[in-house]
């Protein structure tokens, strides 16, 4: 198992990784685009906004030649908000490990990875968002160190 930035070499598995991924939160809730899903549009999107870019840090999980699973971060720099201290802030978006590979430590490895990296960035506090139905995920981050510090609320306009 090897632990590394990813390459566009890559692309099939992780698009094979960010589609299950889709389509979980395809079917929990009504956020996300049905688009997304599609691995031409996730093609794209990792291919433009992702790869090559300073700010953003693509890693995969590698075993036997096959990409396992795969953590997006990015580096947030708050500076000269009105409000908050001045930051860099190290924001997981995406951690993905494949559905047959749970529970074998792959996340928590890559998520070490992302954080090592992410400081190497400057960043010196990390980041991320979850929805609350996805528990495993919960309590894999609470396991991982994070704590809940704010709760975003949502109110869909009646018509």
């Amino acid at each position: 198992m090897k632990i590394r930035k990813a390459r566009k070499t890559d692309l099939p598995d992780l698009l094979e990784l960010f589609y299950q991924l889709d389509i979980y939160h395809l079917e929990k809730t009504d956020e996300i685009k049905p688009i997304v899903a599609e691995k031409e549009y996730r093609k794209n999107y990792l291919l433009e906004k992702i790869f090559d870019q300073p700010d953003k840090l693509l890693a995969v999980v590698e075993d036997g030649g096959k990409v396992v699973a795969a953590g997006l971060g990015m580096v947030n720099r708050r500076i000269n908000h009105i409000v908050f201290k001045d930051s860099i802030i190290g924001e997981i978006t995406d951690l993905i490990v494949h559905k047959k590979r749970r529970q074998e430590g792959l996340g928590k490895s890559l998520m070490n990875y992302l954080e090592g990296e992410l400081a190497l960035m400057g960043c010196t506090q990390f980041e991320l968002t979850v929805y609350n139905f996805n528990g495993e995920a919960v309590s894999f981050y609470e396991k991982s160190g994070y704590a809940k510090k704010k709760t975003r609320y949502v109110k869909n306009r009646q018509n």
